[in-house]
């Protein structure tokens, strides 16, 4: 699901991955933990990942530490 209404159902969380995301990709679990302004363990800046890559919204390319992950589209 992309477009307005994929955005609608994300997180604020969710929201603020996919613009780090774009402003830096491609981007590691790792690089959005550390450039988001609230304490989020690693664990669950790679379930939001995931679930923008479900969304459409991100794809996700190579395995284990060195996956990294880039935009579809453009945040909000």
């Amino acid at each position: 699901m992309s477009g307005a209404a994929g955005r609608a159902e994300l997180t604020e969380r969710q929201k603020l991955v996919l613009e780090v995301a774009f402003r830096l990709e491609p981007v590691k679990a790792s690089d959005v933990a550390a450039a988001l302004a609230q304490k989020v363990m690693e664990r669950t800046v790679r379930s939001d990942l995931l679930a923008l890559v479900e969304h459409g919204m991100l794809v996700r390319q190579g395995q284990g530490p060195s996956t990294t992950y880039r935009a579809t589209t453009a945040p909000f």
